[in-house]
């Protein structure tokens, strides 16, 4: 097989981020690793923030990697401002940091709740608003920021208390930061179903817990990182440049049940 057969196919110049500054938390592993190298691939200079960047590998193709805790706006004033010193101001941020629960509600302690919200929730706000500072500061930036969301943000599920609320919220806060941040910054969030990460491999080996949580999804299967990273990078190109406010699910049609 030639060199031209096996290459990836060039992608169309809409959805190139040729010379933009891009910005993933929670990017060293799982759906935010996925979007950084995909970011990368199509051209970005691409930063990842994430608690665990001192002791993961930066992802393919990305220039900095920093250790940042979301839930503390401090850190992320720092951060944004030492991202903007290094590679300058960001055009593409993607807000993919969060954490996860499962138990029933009446066992959840308050500060069980507060640490899934905080990161969650109050994580994802202060990440799009340091950066947005930055992108409409004078000379304001047009750009994008895409919040990693989820399926059950759009709806309701058992045992996911703190989780679903957080979800929902963060799908709300995308589409009032689309309204106060226009026209300079869209804003959209994507809602993947269950994705297979390393996160949640041990429960996939779980042919029980496996089978009834695909056989939820029309399209019988789980999503994969690239799945969801393909979506972020059409929301961050100029293919969406007519796209704010949205919730695109990615879910292999869960919610249109």
């Amino acid at each position: 097989m030639s060199t031209t057969e096996s290459s990836a196919p060039e992608l169309p110049i809409a959805f190139r981020l040729d010379g933009q500054v891009a910005v993933v938390t929670g990017g060293t592993s799982g759906i935010g690793r996925a979007i950084a190298e995909m970011l990368a691939s199509a051209g970005a200079t691409v930063a990842v923030l994430d608690l665990a960047a001192e002791r993961d590998e930066p992802p393919a193709g990305t220039t900095l990697s920093r250790r940042v805790d979301i839930s503390a706006p401090g850190e992320l004033d720092e951060a944004a401002a030492s991202i903007v010193e290094q590679i300058g101001v960001p055009t593409v941020v993607v807000a993919s940091a969060g954490v996860s629960l499962e138990r029933d509600a009446l066992e959840i302690s308050e500060d069980e709740w507060d640490h899934v919200v905080d990161v969650n929730l109050k994580g994802t706000f202060l990440t799009c608003q340091a950066f947005a500072r930055q992108m409409l500061a004078p000379p304001a930036q047009d750009g994008s920021i895409t919040i990693v969301a989820s399926n059950f943000g759009l709806v309701g599920h058992t045992r996911r208390a703190p989780y679903v609320a957080s979800k929902t919220g963060v799908v709300g806060l995308a589409r009032a930061l689309a309204l106060e941040w226009a026209p300079q910054i869209r804003v959209n969030s994507v809602c993947p179903c269950l994705v297979r990460t390393p996160l949640v491999a041990e429960r996939l080996q779980d042919p029980a817990y496996a089978e009834r949580m695909v056989a939820q999804i029309p399209l019988r299967r789980f999503a994969e990182p690239t799945d969801v990273a393909a979506a972020v990078l059409f929301l961050s190109s100029r293919a969406a440049a007519m796209v704010t406010g949205h919730a695109l699910a990615v879910d292999g049609g869960w919610v249109a049940q």
